[in-house]
């Protein structure tokens, strides 16, 4: 299963009171090319862990590419045939799902996200999403509209 969906928004004040700027995307999207091209993957899990590293008895789905478009970050995702992509593909189908970064960096005064060192882009349960519900208004339709199921 292939499907493209929304990672972040740029300049939108998320609930952890973080604010990635297009700036800081851009480079987001530098420091993923650069990672997958050497690696030739960029594999994620389900659910945030607590430490950053990529356990691979934990990884469920492959980030193929990221891209910025409107303020938004979407990310084509391959969902892997692993046990934890099997429950992912379940859990995607009943819409409880959104993929978030997990990375290391620096948060400022204004809660801007600086020297970001991108991990991961770990799939999550909706109701641990970041983003109040209003700053995502409109991302369900575009959702909708990208999906594409291979």
């Amino acid at each position: 299963m292939k499907i493209t969906v929304p990672l972040l928004k740029a300049d939108v004040i998320n609930r952890n009171g973080r604010v990635y700027t297009e700036e800081a995307i851009e480079k987001m999207i530098e420091d993923f090319n650069e990672k997958r091209g050497k690696h030739g993957t960029f594999l994620g899990q389900l659910g945030f862990p607590e430490n950053v590293d990529v356990t691979l008895s934990e990884v469920s789905h492959d980030v193929e590419k990221i891209y910025l478009e409107e303020k938004t970050l979407f990310g084509d995702i391959k969902i892997l045939e692993t046990p934890k992509g099997d429950l992912l593909k379940d859990l995607i189908e009943m819409g409880s799902i959104v993929f978030r970064p997990r990375s290391t960096g620096n948060v400022d005064s204004n809660g801007e996200v600086q020297n970001v060192n991108l991990i991961s882009f770990d799939a999550i349960s909706s109701s641990e999403d970041v983003y109040n519900i209003s700053d995502l208004l409109g991302w369900e339709i575009v959702k909708r509209k990208k999906i594409n199921k291979k």
